[in-house]
């Protein structure tokens, strides 16, 4: 669900999350005009969808990274492997793609009836 934003406020979002910004609150509240002075009194206004769009693009991100991994798979001699495959985990970790774990149970009950003397036996 998202939330009835301000033009101010969607343009700081964009440029947020833009090449230019990077992220950075400040550089992002250069980049449409707002006074840097009020720059966390605007990003409070916005931090839910902040959130919601940072894990959007998370989300996005998953297709590369199990991509590169398969590319690790494939050469494992692959320069920098092991970065790869820990940013690329991380990445599917975060867009909730996690290791399954399985738990096989093997429960052994007797399955004989219990039969109780009646309530009035004397």
């Amino acid at each position: 669900m998202t939330i009835k934003l301000t033009e101010i406020e969607e343009k700081f979002i964009a440029a947020l999350f833009s090449e230019e910004a990077q992220g950075n609150v400040n550089r992002a509240c250069e980049m449409i005009g707002y006074n840097k002075a009020n720059a966390m009194k605007l990003f409070r206004q916005v931090k839910d969808e902040v959130v919601r769009r940072a894990e959007e693009y998370v989300a996005l991100q998953s297709p590369k990274a199990a991509i590169r991994i398969g590319q690790v798979l494939d050469d494992p001699a692959t320069l920098g492997a092991t970065n790869i495959l820990a940013a690329a985990n991380t990445i599917l970790d975060r867009a909730g793609i996690t290791k399954k774990d399985r738990v096989e149970l093997d429960i052994k009950a007797p399955t004989g009836i219990l039969i109780l003397p009646s309530k009035d036996s004397k």
